[in-house]
């Protein structure tokens, strides 16, 4: 896995088992990088014959340096099936109020929820979704974002963003391509990046 190479240049030796890496995915789908991800930490400590450690990786590392975000609640769902099974087959149950940091949410918005008793399970993935937005320092971002020209994600969070991006070409005939879904989620990478102040941006486009 090339982000694996990528962090050990970045000084983490042991890679993405390297116990303060923070991952993120942020259009996760049904988690298939995160899968890998994840079996690639067990690849590294395998190598260096810690093997015997791994379950105490899965809940010291990964569960709390791991995060995805997802919008459709289909490969939401089946994302969290697919990671309990992973985790499941290498020894690791979840205990009770454990999850994985997998949150349904607009990567690209950055709307407060509405607190509500009705949706209360919503209002608190939104709110820990932002959290993470926010406040947590990732330094390894990977994933294949969605492409769309014609893209909907028109909040005023990555708007504002985007403004950094179409400041000097603004003249330019055509800058609608810079709307694209694809580029708004690596401004978003950007932005995330700046935060921690160093970072590695892993993404499939087209």
């Amino acid at each position: 896995m090339s982000s694996t190479i990528q962090v050990k240049d970045s000084g983490k030796s042991e890679g993405l088992a390297t116990s303060d890496v923070t991952l993120l995915d942020p259009a996760a789908g049904t988690l298939t990088f995160i899968v890998q991800a994840i079996k690639e930490v067990k690849r590294e400590l395998e190598e260096k014959k810690k093997e015997g450690l791994i379950t105490s990786y899965i809940e010291e590392h990964i569960l709390p340096h791991f995060h995805a975000f997802e919008i459709l609640v289909a490969p939401y769902t089946v994302g969290h099936f697919k990671v309990s099974m992973v985790l499941e087959d290498m020894g690791y149950r979840f205990k009770k109020d454990e999850r994985f940091q997998f949150y349904l949410t607009n990567t690209l918005e950055m709307k407060k929820p509405r607190q509500t008793s009705f949706l209360i399970d919503l209002t608190k993935e939104a709110q820990e979704a932002n959290r993470i937005k926010e406040k947590v320092p990732i330094l390894a971002i990977l994933g294949n974002p969605p492409y769309s020209v014609s893209s909907e994600n028109k909040s005023e969070f990555i708007e504002n963003l985007m403004s950094d991006y179409k400041e000097d070409v603004r003249k330019e005939r055509n800058i609608q391509p810079l709307s694209d879904d694809y580029i708004k989620f690596i401004r978003f990478a950007h932005w995330k990046i700046a935060q921690a102040g160093k970072g590695i941006l892993g993404f499939i486009t087209n």
